[in-house]
C-alpha cells in the first residue's frame, strides 16, 4: 500500500476543508482517521456492515456484525437486496447500514458497487445529519479491493462532492493500517 497516497488524500481533504470554512462560514462535518474495534465505539450510531447481496455472513466484518447484531442479520436476510442499495436496520441503539460490495460471500467486491452505495449512503446521510458514523475499508478485507481506490472513492462521495450539506461527525476506521 501507498502511505503517499494517503497522506496526499488527508492533505487534499484538509485543503478543502480550509477553503470552504474561509468562504461559507458553514457549520462542517467531521471526518477523522482512527484505528480500533468499531463496535466499542459509543459515540457511534452508524455502523457500516459491509456484506454481499446474497447474505452471507461467513467471513470477517458481517461475520462479526452477524454475531453481534443477529436481528440486523434476520432483517436484511428478508430484505430486497440489490448493489447500490443499503438497507438500513436498527438494534441496541445503533443503525446498521448494511452496505453490499459484492454479490456473493466468496466473490470479489467491485469498485462500481462502493460507488454506487456511497451515492444511496450520501442520500441517508442527509436525512440522518446529527448522527455520528464509522466506515471501515469498504470491500477490501475478503472483497480484494485496494484501501487507496476505496478511500478516494469516499473521499469523492462524501466530502468532495458534499458542498457543506452533510454535518455528520464521520470516523474512517482502520484505513491508516492498510498503509503501514
Amino acid at each position: 500500500m501507498d502511505l503517499d497516497g494517503v497522506v496526499l488524500g488527508v492533505y487534499r481533504y484538509m485543503a478543502l476543508r480550509a477553503c470552504e470554512n474561509l468562504l461559507n462560514f458553514k457549520e462542517e462535518f467531521m471526518l477523522r482517521f482512527i484505528t480500533g474495534d468499531m463496535f466499542e465505539l459509543e459515540d457511534a450510531d452508524i455502523l457500516i456492515n459491509t456484506i454481499s447481496c446474497k447474505g452471507d455472513n461467513g467471513v470477517g466484518l458481517s461475520k462479526q456484525f452477524r454475531d453481534k447484531y443477529p436481528k440486523n442479520f434476520e432483517t436484511y436476510m428478508n430484505s430486497e437486496k440489490e448493489i447500490g442499495k443499503v438497507v438500513v436496520t436498527e438494534e441496541n441503539g445503533k443503525k446498521i447500514v448494511n452496505f453490499p460490495t459484492k454479490y456473493e460471500e466468496d466473490g470479489s467486491s467491485d469498485y462500481d458497487y462502493i460507488e454506487k452505495g456511497l451515492k444511496h449512503f450520501y442520500d441517508y446521510l442527509l436525512m440522518h445529519p446529527k448522527d455520528t458514523v464509522v466506515i471501515p475499508p469498504l470491500g477490501c478485507g475478503a472483497g480484494g479491493l485496494n484501501t487507496q481506490k476505496v478511500l478516494n472513492l469516499i473521499m469523492d462521495y462524501l466530502v468532495d462532492n458534499n458542498s457543506g450539506l452533510l454535518k455528520n461527525k464521520i470516523y474512517l476506521i482502520n484505513f491508516l493500517e492498510e498503509f503501514k
